[in-house]
């Protein structure tokens, strides 16, 4: 044991300032917000669950209007106030139940039009730690804790794997400065940036596929335990798709490039060589496409039906997208869709319905309209329909949303939220939202800046220790963190890259700096080490001769 231990101190090492960077992160995500408050989604879910546990309501991922109406006029318990308390609430549908006020009728089901994975987040965070706000926060941190794990117990041997890990840590911490900066992403625990918790499966499967590793036991069970952890995450939160992309672009990548080199050789070496491969690089594939097929029979078979007939079973999709069309000033002004708000696009697709005179589908959705029984899965097809004519109308303006005023809002995020730019709500589009005032903000220092003393204390730690694995690996883990930056973007720039959207993208940026920066420090080393050798070896001989 002492000799391994020796043998491994340098992965020793870093797993320890792993281990230290996670304690980091706890420790400000504690005290930069306060982990007994949720947002509006999470209330929403968390009374849910709770009507399902005690009054025995249906696990179909819907909501009970009756429960929420009673509720409403309940002081603090009613999910739609910040007041809104837990135990207050979960005390209120006991005492309900024991009267047994809604025994005799059956339950009203409200359709849920985002992602309904969270009922089960808040459903298992309950189940392991209790009923208590609290408990979605150990949750969260449940989750990475095992992927950082199983992803160090894989490749506790590879120093440059296992700094590509610290600097991901590192990037959620400076990260966590910035998640109470709108009552809108209060906390780390926020929905909206629940997919920062499978990007460790993400680079932990990527370098699977880059090692062509064979299905041996012991790679099938880390890949298996990473791959359940993506697919968990894509269930609570849809545009975590973006990673499962990652991926299946990058098997096809690699899957291509290795074809190329059979195709070289000899047809039968060639082709031996080339199946050989396709295994190798297609087992990690196989794992996640049956995760995806078994979600999605899961949904189907445990959803409330209504969901495939007169809701929708995922997020909206055309909404979110046609609602990025408030980025561009023109565009924005033409359909009356600045403030950024649902509302706003709902309002926008009724006045299309009545432009084209489209009776049938406006009767089904504005004859009586009512929020909570909206038929989304119809909605969706008439705002797909909006952003087709749009982008056939308006090419110019399209073209000029997603390469000028997207990315130009993107900076203004990131230059907010370093400090170099003073807060402005309708320059950054955060109308409605309630900023942390700038006061609080120094006193708390809540910045993003990547460039903390810890941090960089930490990383150049790591490569002193890790100098000469990262020196021949620093390009494959700079290639990884580009490109999970550049897919990260996606979200944002499929809706609108305002900061509790992209939160993920501070993280993902930061990341890709840190090993950028290792690979300059390396690149500017290197001369110097080889320079260094001959001289030394050149004063040896003049003392011997």
């Amino acid at each position: 044991m002492a000799r391994s231990v020796l043998k491994y101190w340098r992965n020793c090492v870093l797993t320890t300032l792993t281990t230290v960077v996670l304690a980091g992160i706890w420790y400000q995500a504690t005290h930069v917000s306060s982990i007994d408050q949720v947002g509006i989604r999470y209330r929403l879910k968390c009374t849910a669950v709770l009507s399902q546990m005690i009054y025995g309501y249906p696990r179909d991922y819907t909501l009970d209007l009756r429960l929420l109406k009673f509720l409403s006029s309940v002081p603090d318990a009613d999910p739609y106030s910040t007041k809104w308390s837990l135990e207050r609430c979960a005390q209120v549908i006991k005492e309900t139940v024991k009267a047994r006020e809604w025994q005799s009728s059956l339950p009203e089901p409200k359709l849920i039009a985002d992602d309904k994975g969270d009922f089960d987040f808040v459903r298992l965070a309950f189940y392991l730690f209790g009923v208590r706000i609290q408990s979605i926060f150990y949750a969260f941190f449940l989750v990475l804790f095992i992927g950082v794990v199983v992803y160090i117990l894989d490749y506790f041997k590879s120093p440059s794997r296992l700094i590509l890990l610290l600097f991901f840590l590192l990037s959620l911490y400076i990260t966590v400065f910035i998640t109470n900066l709108t009552d809108q992403l209060q906390n780390l625990t926020d929905i909206r940036f629940f997919d920062v918790l499978s990007v460790v499966p993400l680079f932990h499967l990527m370098l699977v596929l880059l090692d062509r590793r064979s299905a041996c036991i012991r790679s099938l069970r880390f890949a298996l335990v990473q791959t359940l952890l993506m697919i968990f995450v894509y269930h609570v939160r849809s545009s975590s798709m973006w990673q499962l992309m990652c991926f299946f672009l990058l098997t096809g990548v690699i899957s291509y490039r290795y074809w190329k080199e059979s195709s070289s050789l000899d047809s039968e070496s060639g082709l031996g060589r080339f199946r050989r491969t396709m295994i190798r690089c297609g087992w990690p594939a196989a794992l996640m496409i049956m995760g995806v097929i078994s979600l999605r029979v899961y949904q189907r078979t445990n959803y409330n039906p209504d969901y495939f007939t007169e809701g929708y079973p995922r997020h909206t999709f055309w909404h979110n997208a046609f609602m990025g069309f408030a980025c561009h000033p023109q565009l924005a002004k033409e359909f009356q869709i600045f403030p950024i708000s649902d509302m706003n696009i709902i309002l926008a697709a009724e006045r299309y319905l009545k432009d084209h005179q489209d009776r049938k589908r406006w009767a089904m959705l504005y004859g009586e309209f009512r929020i909570e029984h909206f038929r989304w899965g119809l909605y969706e097809t008439v705002v797909r329909d909006m952003f087709i004519a749009t982008c056939l109308k308006h090419p110019v303006q399209v073209l000029e949303t997603y390469l000028k005023y997207k990315p130009k809002i993107l900076v203004q995020q990131f230059l907010w939220a370093a400090g170099f730019l003073s807060p402005d709500i309708d320059s950054l589009y955060l109308y409605s939202h309630t900023l942390t005032p700038e006061g609080s903000r120094r006193e708390k220092d809540l910045f993003y800046n990547p460039l903390r003393w810890e941090v960089l204390i930490l990383i150049m730690t790591s490569l002193v220790i890790g100098y000469g694995d990262l020196r021949v690996h620093a390009r494959e883990i700079i290639s990884l963190a580009a490109l999970t930056l550049c897919f990260s973007l996606i979200p944002g720039f499929f809706t609108y890259p305002v900061i509790h959207i992209i939160g993920l993208v501070f993280v993902t940026v930061a990341t890709f700096f840190y090993v950028t920066l290792s690979g300059v420090i390396i690149a500017a080393i290197r001369p110097v080490h080889h320079f260094k050798k001959p001289s030394q070896k050149g004063s040896r001989n003049h003392v011997t001769v």
